[in-house]
């Protein structure tokens, strides 16, 4: 559920800021296939922040992961590129919560992928 709530520009200025560190450290991870879960899960909270800014800053707050994937629809965005990123919350989950190991090229499809994500988020601002 999406509930309304106060805009918080200063709470989405810190998930930004938060965001965009975690990125810094995405991009300094060695591509190697004994990182690729960490890089997935990385790729994926560096994506959830900045939704979770958006959504503070517009006067929002998400209950979960996948209504805050679901507000991404109220915007100009490709249906594939929300597909795919709720595609990386179930893998995150199955990774955090079963223990599964994903490999190296899923790893740096999803990195690419938030790479190129990231870039169309940030001008959601």
């Amino acid at each position: 559920m999406i509930r309304n709530k106060r805009p918080d520009p200063s709470m989405a200025k810190d998930l930004v800021a938060g965001s965009n560190k975690r990125f810094k450290l995405l991009v300094s991870i060695s591509e190697e296939d004994d990182f690729s879960n960490f890089i997935i899960e990385n790729s994926y909270d560096v994506l959830r922040e900045l939704i979770e800014s958006k959504l503070s800053n517009d006067g929002y707050k998400s209950s979960t992961h996948k209504m805050a994937i679901k507000f991404l629809l109220n915007f100009d965005l490709h249906p594939a590129d929300i597909k795919f990123l709720d595609e990386m919350r179930e893998i995150r989950n199955d990774i955090k919560y079963e223990g599964k190991y994903f490999g190296l090229e899923y790893t740096l499809k999803a990195k690419s992928f938030t790479i190129k994500m990231r870039n169309k988020l940030l001008k959601l601002f």
